[in-house]
């Protein structure tokens, strides 16, 4: 450590310590009813585990308070100090007593756990507990205000008498002190919160969280949802390196885009005032339910928001009450929390497998940079690209692939990776909307491979060639309407409704997960399985359907015409409705652009370069001589493009564009052909050439005795390479199913 860096912090520290002794002014023994605690953040998404925790260890052990590890610092008003509030010395007990009038109380600052379970454990004159006086005077000058305020901060944010603080909170306090939620910068007390994320040696949670707070749009995305306290109690730090890893941004951004609108604009109205009372009991008796579709669902919200009022506690308005629950009565679609979230990430990561399967391989390419790219990004630089389209069109067309895509992915991810499916518990069962019949299983695993790839095909997507997955359409067993459908009496059940699917849905999951009726409005009396996988692909691919560019015959029968249609879009595009469309986070209308180098540049601000750009692959033509013509198709990858000509440069070939202007001498490929999206690259070899070639000082050692012929095998063997590499691929899966590190 720097000795100016250790010589500031102990100047701070000592400052710090004199002004705490300034303001103690002993310990004492008060009524446990006079400590009142603050509604802050880390109280509102409190789950109440801990609190459960410390009544456990309280019947054990009994009820620890002269310790001083125990003791609860309050906060005096100077003007109450010594008149309202005094001490009463005791010469029988080891602290005095701490008088408190009956109409005040006294502001704790931790603890709020044990002295809970206190309150249940003891009675009479032996209900009270020892506090370290602390008083404060508002009047102080700046200066020692901030003392002040550190030291109210030191003693908030201490847990001795718990277990570490949960993930929500220390991810809220730690954007807090880095200046992202309004506060200003507080570099000491950001490093006192990653100090008590480091507890554990054996976590790695500090390592993900820095990684995941260097992403350029997913922690603004999470940061937007700090105003709803409750919503923390399911933050899992744990598997942000996986989330990030999926390479799934948009469909993630939509997500907790979905989160933010059910929440602040649905429900809270807009309203930045009611954010703050949604305590966590009161998201987890929300989440995943729908009370406008589903009686059950609406009668058992109605009973806790207007019956015993366990649903938004702190608010006692009548007619604050009365409103938020006419608005719930009408949200439509399961509740989104981060519990929710980090569930469906798990689908999601199976889905990702599939897709990822479709992008060529960087690393056999040698290119590094492609796995920063999402894998939206990736496969628009894979689309082939049609000189006769518009650019809103190639966008389209795009969009839609990718659509079919994902969910063709969604619907048979789970059987073409061969991961399983969650197993109900036998008393469950009996819940299940539909029984399903053996045959639904049934489906051939390579077979659902090569129809996959047929379809990134038939919406014109490259495809690595990889002989087991040889693209091929094949005939899909049609999805059976489940049984009960439209008629059951019970709806799926909550614990049910998010998540890896279970195995006694897998034709409900089929059936709604069918193009032809993904986006239909939803007409059963009943929320089922149906509902809400539907409701789950639509939380993450909204952003997709975009009420306009979806072509809605996909069944499996009628996937080819859909196909057929992706390669020329009508003109007059279906005008769909939505009663409450959620905007889409990457992908908005954007200014035409006439310079295709602005087009790629603007989306690629936005992440989505690969999708706006219309450059499509750089076809490269090779002519050697006395040898055919050898043609390379290269993906829209600046390393690999650049990787290639410079090879194709240090071997003396002369490039030229299909306009005949001169390419050799361009410093930058991948940028030139970004400038020139429609052209292609001629590059020719003469006899003159390779003798330079063979004759150079880098390779005169190497090849003063090779001929000429020699040295022209050489460079066929070479361009023969890379064109195998191009078309080679190992089909890998990186993504594994984490459960979130233990405590």
């Amino acid at each position: 450590m720097r000795p100016t860096h250790q010589a500031r912090i102990e100047t701070e520290e000592k400052a710090l310590e004199a002004y705490r002794q300034e303001r103690y002014q002993g310990s004492a023994r008060v009524r446990l009813d006079c400590l009142t605690f603050e509604n802050g953040f880390g109280r509102l998404m409190d789950d109440g585990r801990n609190a459960l925790r410390m009544e456990q260890i309280l019947e054990i052990q009994g009820c620890l308070r002269i310790n001083r590890e125990y003791h609860v610092p309050v906060l005096v008003q100077a003007t109450d100090w010594g008149s309202h509030i005094r001490l009463l010395p005791c010469d029988t007990e080891p602290f005095p007593e701490l008088i408190v009038p009956l109409n005040m109380s006294l502001r704790a600052l931790g603890h709020e756990n044990v002295i809970a379970a206190a309150r249940k454990k003891l009675y009479g004159e032996n209900r009270w507990w020892v506090v370290d006086v602390y008083v404060e005077d508002p009047n102080e000058q700046p200066q020692r205000q901030t003392l002040h305020s550190h030291l109210v901060r030191s003693l908030r944010e201490h847990f001795p008498n718990q277990r570490r603080p949960p993930d929500g909170l220390i991810y809220e306090r730690i954007r807090f002190y880095q200046g992202k939620l309004g506060h200003p910068p507080d570099e000491h007390a950001e490093a006192v919160w990653w100090t008590v994320l480091r507890h554990d040696p054996k976590s790695k949670k500090h390592v993900y969280l820095r990684a995941f707070l260097q992403h350029p749009s997913l922690p603004a995305a999470f940061d937007a949802l700090l105003l709803i306290p409750g919503l923390w109690a399911k933050m899992q730090l744990g598997v942000l390196h996986t989330m990030v890893s999926l390479r799934c941004d948009e469909p993630i951004l939509s997500y907790l885009e979905t989160i933010r609108t059910v929440w602040m604009d649905r429900i809270f109205d807009g309203s930045n005032t009611l954010p703050v009372h949604a305590d966590a009991e009161t998201v987890h008796a929300l989440e995943s339910q729908v009370p406008k579709l589903s009686e059950p669902d609406r009668e058992y919200l109605r009973s806790r928001m207007m019956d015993d009022r366990t649903l938004f506690p702190s608010i006692d308005e009548s007619d604050t009450r009365a409103a938020l629950w006419e608005r719930l009565k009408q949200i439509d679609t399961p509740i989104p929390t981060l519990g929710t979230f980090f569930q469906d990430l798990r689908f999601l990561g199976v889905a990702s497998k599939v897709m990822k399967a479709l992008l060529l391989p960087p690393e056999d390419l040698g290119s590094k940079k492609a796995k920063k790219i999402t894998i939206d990004c990736e496969l628009g630089t894979q689309h082939r690209a049609d000189g006769s389209v518009s650019l809103r069109e190639t966008r389209l067309q795009v969009r839609r692939g990718l659509h079919e895509l994902w969910r063709f992915s969604f619907q048979y991810g789970l059987d073409m990776t061969e991961i399983a499916r969650r197993q109900p518990h036998k008393r469950k069962k009996a819940c299940s909307s539909y029984p399903v019949p053996n045959c639904s299983t049934s489906v051939d695993r390579m077979a659902l491979w090569r129809h996959f790839f047929w379809l990134a095909d038939q919406h014109g997507f490259r495809i690595p060639a990889i002989a087991e997955f040889m693209p091929g359409r094949v005939t899909l067993p049609t999805p059976q309407t489940p049984e009960g459908l439209g008629s059951t009496e019970q709806d799926e059940a909550v614990n049910r409704r998010c998540g890896i699917p279970y195995a006694d849905t897998v034709d409900a999951d089929r059936f709604a997960l069918e193009g032809g009726r993904l986006w239909q409005p939803w007409e059963s009396p009943q929320v089922s399985a149906v509902f809400f996988r539907r409701s789950q692909f639509q939380t993450f691919f909204r952003y997709l359907w975009d009420r306009s560019g979806i072509n809605q015959a996909t069944n499996a029968e009628d996937e080819s015409a859909a196909s057929e249609e992706a390669a020329a879009v009508d003109p007059e595009i279906p005008d769909c409705d939505i009663e409450h469309p959620m905007p889409s986070p990457s992908l908005s209308q954007l200014p035409e652009r006439s310079n295709s180098i602005d087009w790629f540049m603007e989306m690629w601000d936005c992440g989505l370069g690969g999708m706006a750009m219309p450059a499509g692959d750089l076809v490269v033509v090779v002519t050697i001589p006395n040898h055919e013509p050898r043609r390379l198709a290269l993906p829209n990858d600046e390393s690999l493009i650049n990787e290639l000509f410079h090879g194709l440069k240090m071997r003396k070939f002369s490039l030229h564009s299909t306009d005949h202007r001169n390419v050799t001498e361009e410093e930058n490929l991948h940028v030139w052909h970004l400038r020139n999206p429609g052209q292609n690259v001629l590059a020719s070899l003469t006899e003159e050439n390779v003798q330079d070639y063979t004759t150079s000082d880098g390779n005169r050692l190497k090849r003063r005795r090779k001929g000429l012929s020699e040295a022209i095998t050489d460079i066929v063997a070479w361009v023969d390479e890379q064109i195998f590499r191009l078309s080679t691929h190992a089909l890998t899966y990186s993504w594994n199913v984490q459960e979130e590190e233990e405590y």
